[in-house]
C-alpha cells in the first residue's frame, strides 16, 4: 500500500509532465530524444558505437536507450520520445521501491516521500533524459550494500559508473565503511569512464566551445553581460557555451574541489549510513560545481541523497522548482533576459549552499547499519 501511495502520484505527475512537454512550442524538454533515437538507429543497423558512429554517453547508457527503441521507439521520433519517457518512469518507480527499503533499513522515516517531492518538479525534462537509469543503479547499489549483499552492490554501482560517472562518489563512503576493495574497483571503473568521455568519438558530438552556460561561472558571465547589454558570446553545439577566459574554469574547479575536500572531514566520524548519504550528496554537489558541464537534469542525482535529511529538503526543493522554471523558459538565455540569467546564478548559489549544508549537517542517528537499522556491518569487500 505504501508503494501505491508513492507510485500513483509519480505516475500521475509523469503523465502530466509528458503533456506539458508536448504542449510547449519549444522542443527543449524532449529535444534529446531525437539525438538518442539517431544513435539507436545506427546501433540497430549493425554499427558499433564509438568506432563506427559517435556516441556521447558511456556504454551502460546503451541499455535504457536500446530499451526505448525496442519498446516502440523504432516507429518514429514521437514513438521514441514516449517510449523513453516510459523507460524513465519505470526507473523512477523502481527507485521509489528501493528507497522504501533503504528507509526501513537506515532507518529514515519519510525518505521516499521527500525524494518524490524533490523529483516531481524535474519530471518534465528528466523523463526525456537518461539520468533516471543512473539514479536507479546508484540507489540499488547502496541498498544492496546496506542489506549486506556486497557482490550485487558492486555490480549495480559498477553499472551505474559506466552509465554515468557520478555514482563513483560512493567509493568514498565504501572506503569509510571498510569496503576498500569495492572502493578501488569503483575508482578504476570511473577512471576508465573518464578516458571514454575524453575520447574523440564523444568529444566530436559534445564539441565544447568555452564554458557551459549552466556552470557557476558560466551563469555569472551571462548575468553580467545581460545586465551590461553586451554581446553574450554564446555558441550552440550539442549544448550552449559562453565565451569566457580560462581562469573562469579554474574558479569552478577551485570552489568545487574545495567543497569536496571539506566534505571529507566526515571521515573522522564513526560510520553511519545516514552520514554516508550526506557525504555522497556533498561530493555530488561539489562535483557539479567543479564540472565544466552542468545540465539541469543533474539535479536529480543529488535528490535521493539529500532526502535522507529532513531539514535540507526545502532548499533542494527550491533548486528543483527554479530548475523547472529555467528549462521551460530556456530560450530566454539567447535574448539576454536579465531575470533569466539572474535566476540561473541564484540556482547555482543555492547548490553551493546546499553542498555546504550537506557538509555540516549532523546525522540524526549515530548507529551503524547493516541488514537493518542497527545490525552489524557486512564483511568488507
Amino acid at each position: 500500500m505504501k508503494l501505491l501511495r508513492v507510485a500513483v502520484p509519480l505516475i500521475a505527475a509523469g503523465v502530466a509532465a509528458v503533456f506539458l512537454a508536448a504542449s510547449l512550442p519549444d522542443t527543449i524538454l524532449a529535444g534529446d530524444a531525437e539525438a538518442y533515437r539517431a544513435r539507436m538507429a545506427e546501433l540497430f543497423s549493425g554499427k558499433v558505437p564509438y568506432f563506427e558512429f559517435p556516441f556521447e554517453h558511456l556504454p551502460g547508457m546503451l541499455i535504457p536507450l536500446s530499451a526505448a527503441w525496442l519498446l516502440g521507439g523504432s516507429s518514429g521520433l514521437s514513438g521514441y520520445a514516449f517510449a523513453l519517457a516510459g523507460v524513465s518512469l519505470i526507473c523512477l518507480l523502481a527507485t521509489s521501491f528501493v528507497l522504501m527499503r533503504i528507509e526501513l533499513a537506515v532507518p529514515s522515516e519519510g525518505l521516499t516521500v521527500r525524494w518524490l517531492l524533490l523529483t516531481v518538479p524535474l519530471l518534465p525534462f528528466l523523463l526525456f533524459r537518461n539520468d533516471s537509469w543512473s539514479v536507479l543503479l546508484a540507489m540499488l547499489g547502496i541498498w544492496l550494500a546496506i542489506d549486506g549483499r556486497s557482490g550485487a552492490s558492486k555490480t549495480a554501482l559498477g553499472l551505474g559508473v559506466i552509465s554515468k560517472l557520478w555514482p563513483a562518489v560512493w567509493a568514498v563512503p565504501q572506503w569509510w565503511s571498510g569496503r576498500k576493495r569495492g572502493a578501488v574497483v569503483l575508482g578504476v571503473m570511473a577512471s576508465a569512464g573518464l578516458l571514454v568521455t575524453a575520447s574523440p568519438a564523444v568529444q566530436a558530438i559534445q564539441d565544447p566551445q568555452g564554458l557551459h552556460t549552466e556552470t557557476l561561472m558560466g551563469s555569472v558571465f551571462g548575468m553580467v553581460r545581460s545586465i551590461a547589454g553586451s554581446d553574450l558570446g554564446l555558441t550552440n553545439t550539442a549544448a550552449v557555451y559562453i565565451d569566457a577566459p580560462g581562469w573562469a574554469i579554474v574558479v569552478n574547479l577551485v570552489v568545487g574541489l574545495g567543497l569536496g575536500a571539506w566534505s571529507l572531514r566526515r571521515l573522522r566520524e564513526p560510520f553511519t549510513w545516514e552520514g554516508a548519504f550526506l557525504l555522497a550528496g556533498a561530493l555530488v554537489g561539489a562535483g557539479l560545481i567543479a564540472s565544466p558541464f552542468f545540465s539541469t537534469q543533474y539535479v536529480a542525482w543529488i535528490a535521493p541523497l539529500v532526502a535522507i535529511h529532513k531539514k535540507l529538503t526545502r532548499p533542494t526543493l527550491l533548486i528543483s522548482v527554479v530548475s523547472l522554471v529555467l528549462i521551460i523558459t530556456w530560450f530566454r538565455l539567447f535574448d539576454g533576459v536579465v531575470w533569466w540569467w539572474s535566476l540561473l546564478v541564484a540556482r547555482n548559489l543555492l547548490l553551493v549552499g546546499l553542498t555546504v549544508g550537506l557538509i555540516v549537517a549532523r546525522p540524526s542517528s549515530r548507529a551503524p547499519s547493516g541488514r537493518s537499522s542497527i545490525d552489524n556491518l557486512s564483511p568488507p569487500g
